[in-house]
């Protein structure tokens, strides 16, 4: 029987709850979210956001002329959940536990096929045989370092661990059926609480949804077969645990920055200078911000010579979704073109398609919201294979992604571009090389994903990697190619530059604000 409706049960956040009942509404055809238990999530104290962050917080805006968000609206309150809820007939209620004795009426007036238990939620046994079909439960299981399990929410910070362990353990006429699937995670050299629980509670999402696709067919004796070939499949790269002896300390900054303290200082000085702030309000008076386009490598909490650490990223895009706007790349030409951005706007984009990306940066695009922009090389993407670039530096062990796991991660807020077949140095004069690169590449895109890519960054993107011929190739077809030349975007009326300029994102975010700002950049001519 096809479970039409399904029911939720969750001790997650209000934004968690929100971005599964999305998916399953989105990638499982013909279900609907038909009821939503959620245990009231505990209230923050006062406290937690102390007088000095009001006061940085205060500053920042005053520098960048632009409000910043407090930290507790970066998530959906309590309000604006139930205003979504509302808006998508989702009907919900809010209990302080799950074992509450109104959870079982409400359960028996939503009349669902299928229940779905995330976390550590409590349920009554009578009501675990309301539902048609039954509950499928969600859980994880971390593993310290001392080798002792204990199971706990997805969602809630796990001790240190090697090892965390996703279990599905459908439950039928109030009986635990053995589990589906154990899914292990081995322990990376970055990882952290905040990291792991990312990285599972995407985990759990991408399994608990498979699962409910094979029920959605009928298949649910095919569950297990199904699940493991997927992460198999989706999500090779944790099979393969780093040694990890020691743990390192994201939180000292100082080892990812890549420049002094004392410079920053100075930089930050600049920062608050009556000249900087005065050109950002006037930017605000006219509704002439720039847009800052950004661009990294790979997340990864394994080392790479051009990885960032997944909780190191997570705090980048929290500081971003702060300060400034951060929209997609498609969106972002659109308020360039418009002339007017009223905000200043900044744009995430990762060269290459690392696989790492899948997993690290999917989990933080996941628990955040933020879009992001990929491009890819799809030779490097067709043989499923390590980046020459990366074996001429002697790393190893880094692939690219799959057509499978693209077409896996397509989603409104992810955008693919092209980055020609084989990273290509397009400072090449040769036309039929060029066309083969450029326009090669993103006819493979259309073949393998059914829509050709709007947009283009060139390899290694300096001056001496794009040929006059390379940007004529590349602006016949694309609509705008990007570099590397760190840059400002202003706003043109009707037109988009055939190459917009990228700057570099740092691994601190000291320095990713000083970068978004340009200070380096005016420091850098000041001296000139």
């Amino acid at each position: 029987m096809t479970p039409r409706g399904v029911l939720l049960i969750l001790n997650r956040t209000p934004g968690a709850t929100l971005r599964i009942a999305r998916r399953l509404e989105a990638e499982v055809p013909n279900v609907k979210v038909c009821g939503i238990v959620l245990e009231r999530p505990q209230k923050t104290s006062n406290s937690v956001r102390t007088m000095l962050d009001r006061v940085r917080d205060l500053l920042l805006g005053l520098a960048h002329a632009f409000p910043v968000r407090p930290d507790d609206a970066l998530e959906p309150s309590v309000d604006e959940f139930k205003q979504v809820c509302s808006r998508k007939a989702w009907p919900l209620l809010l209990v302080r536990s799950s074992d509450d004795e109104t959870v079982g009426n409400f359960v028996r007036e939503c009349v669902a096929d299928l229940g779905l238990v995330l976390g550590t939620a409590r349920i009554d046994s009578a009501v675990l045989g309301i539902p048609r079909q039954g509950f499928l439960r969600v859980n994880s299981v971390h593993v310290s370092a001392k080798g002792n399990a204990h199971v706990s929410s997805v969602g809630s910070p796990p001790e240190p661990t090697k090892q965390v362990r996703v279990a599905f353990e459908p439950t039928v006429d109030s009986k635990a059926a053995p589990s589906v699937i154990t899914f292990w995670l081995p322990g990376q050299p970055f990882d952290t609480p905040a990291g792991v629980a990312m990285k599972t509670e995407l985990i759990s999402n991408d399994l608990m949804i498979k699962a409910v696709e094979c029920l959605a067919l009928g298949k649910a004796h095919e569950i297990p077969e199904r699940l493991a070939a997927w992460t198999a499949e989706m999500l090779p790269a944790c099979f393969d645990p780093e040694p990890c002896d020691g743990r390192t300390n994201l939180l000292d900054s100082s080892k990812w920055r890549t420049r002094p303290a004392w410079k920053l200082c100075l930089h930050t000085l600049v920062l608050f200078s009556p000249y900087v702030v005065a050109r950002n309000w006037y930017r605000r008076w006219r509704g002439k911000f720039p847009v800052v386009i950004l661009f990294h490598h790979l997340i990864s909490d394994r080392p790479h010579r051009m990885g960032i650490p997944t909780e190191i990223f997570l705090r980048e895009v929290k500081f971003l979704q702060k300060c400034y706007r951060v929209v997609s790349l498609s969106e972002a030409m659109a308020i360039l073109r418009s002339g007017s951005p009223e905000v200043p706007v900044v744009v995430l984009t990762f060269d290459d398609g690392y696989e790492d990306n899948f997993l690290n940066l999917r989990a933080v695009t996941e628990a955040t919201g933020v879009p992001v922009s990929l491009f890819v090389c799809t030779t490097a993407v067709s043989a499923h294979e390590d980046f020459q670039h990366d074996r001429k530096n002697g790393q190893s062990g880094f692939r690219a992604l799959s057509w499978n796991q693209i077409r896996n991660w397509k989603s409104d807020q992810i955008e693919f571009g092209s980055h020609t077949r084989s990273h290509f140095d397009c400072g090449s004069p040769d036309i039929g090389r060029l066309e083969d690169e450029i326009v090669g590449s993103r006819e493979d895109m259309g073949r393998q994903l059914g829509d050709r890519p709007r947009f283009f960054a060139f390899p290694w993107g300096k001056a001496k990697n794009m040929s006059s011929q390379a940007i004529e190739v590349a602006s016949a077809k694309y609509e705008c190619s990007f570099s590397t030349l760190e840059c400002e975007n202003l706003p043109s009326e009707g037109n988009l530059p055939k190459v917009a300029g990228r700057k570099a994102l740092p691994s601190t975010v000291w320095e990713l604000d000083l970068v978004v700002q340009s200070i380096f950049d005016l420091a850098s001519r000041v001296r000139r």
